[in-house]
């Protein structure tokens, strides 16, 4: 990757003393200031194909926010991107502007935040360095390829006071959260094991037997960025990553991510298993994929059994990655057995179920979608007096 002066990027993290190391959860529109549009939060998005995409009209349809830059290292998504925006927002649009870099953006002093969601191999780099410059963060799940990165992006946003949110929204769901509180109250008596379990329905990525030429409109070198740049052996270029290891992190980290933080919330677990046995294979097809398909873990919590199962086998009656659970019904979900009974929760309600299996007391609510989790987060008074102060700091030097 060509060098860019990352001198400036540490100078102004280091200058830009303001804010507070929080999770976000709401923010007011910023008092005008000196300046034109100091009253808007200024958001980048980095990886416009898919998820980014739904940020970028999301984010631009807040109030108090504005779009300003968008990132994609593949020439077509990044042009149609900045086209359809243009297009789509009209004089409030007309400003955007497109990037293949990611560190042209940081550099640019009135960016507030960065929204990533680039690769998973990304998610940490793109993270230190948008600390470093002095930018706020919200990143997609997985947070890191690895948990040496993870530990590292969180140094980084204690070290220069950034507000950096991951985007596992189950968080945010009413009937986890509700379903939380009674559980760590011992509502139901001790928790005696717990089992975590995800099916999906896939099909394989197909397989090519030689390596695959990369469009002349994908700078290959900016998208592989700090991972290996080896020879693409998979036939779809975008998305199909997610099931090779150099990039991706398989449906453990996909979908799994979601409900295995499920079980840290609902338990209130703050750290690690004390010991972790796995094992997964890549069954059903012949393909190019990497990753398992069907991944199976038992985790020690201190003497707490967590049995682990991702699955995602071919299923004509589950098609498009609908699935079902042996306990939950859609894609799957936690089963929690207490003393008194068991907390049966997924994704779109759950209940507490006795130990006959008669069903006692509904928790209501659904995980809401990540965009309205992200809003509530641009309401924060901690976010709105770090981009204050970070502001006044930048704009003075």
């Amino acid at each position: 990757m060509s060098q860019m002066n990352r001198r400036r990027f540490l100078q102004r993290g280091v200058a830009v003393t303001a804010g507070t190391y929080a999770a976000l959860s709401s923010f007011e529109p910023l008092v005008p200031r000196v300046r034109g549009a100091n009253d808007e939060i200024r958001v980048a998005v980095a990886g416009i194909k898919s998820r980014g995409g739904a940020h970028v009209n999301h984010f631009q349809g807040l109030e108090g926010v504005r779009v300003v830059a968008l990132c994609d290292p593949d020439k077509q998504i990044l042009e149609k991107g900045v086209e359809s925006f243009k297009k789509k927002y009209g004089p409030a649009g007309a400003a955007i502007q497109g990037y293949a870099d990611i560190r042209a953006i940081l550099d640019r002093k009135d960016v507030d935040a960065l929204v990533i969601a680039a690769p998973n191999h990304w998610h940490s780099l793109m993270t230190v360095w948008a600390c470093q410059a002095g930018k706020h963060v919200y990143v997609e799940k997985p947070v890191s390829h690895a948990i040496w990165e993870g530990r590292k992006m969180v140094e980084a946003a204690r070290k220069y006071n950034r507000i950096v949110q991951a985007g596992t929204q189950h968080r945010s769901c009413p009937g986890v959260q509700e379903a939380a509180r009674d559980l760590q109250a011992g509502k139901y008596g001790k928790v005696l094991w717990v089992h975590c379990s995800v099916l999906h329905s896939r099909a394989g990525i197909g397989r090519v037997t030689e390596p695959q030429p990369v469009l002349e409109f994908i700078d290959y070198n900016l998208w592989a960025g700090p991972a290996p740049m080896t020879p693409v052996m998979r036939q779809q270029f975008h998305y199909d990553w997610h099931w090779q290891w150099n990039w991706g992190d398989g449906e453990m980290a996909n979908w799994g991510i979601h409900y295995l933080d499920d079980v840290r919330h609902l338990l209130g677990w703050k750290d690690v298993p004390t010991k972790v046995v796995t094992a997964g294979n890549r069954f059903a097809w012949d393909d190019n994929g990497e990753t398992p398909n069907m991944h199976f873990a038992l985790m020690d919590y201190d003497g707490l059994p967590l049995v682990v199962d991702i699955r995602n086998l071919p299923d004509p009656q589950r098609k498009g990655g609908k699935s079902g659970a042996v306990y939950l019904g859609a894609r799957g979900g936690n089963h929690i057995q207490c003393e008194h009974g068991s907390v049966r929760i997924a994704r779109g309600g759950s209940w507490f179920h006795d130990n006959d299996g008669k069903r006692v007391y509904q928790y209501k609510g659904n995980g809401r979608p990540v965009d309205v989790v992200v809003e509530d987060s641009l309401r924060n008074p901690y976010f709105k007096a770090s981009v204050e102060r970070s502001r006044r700091t930048v704009y003075a030097g």
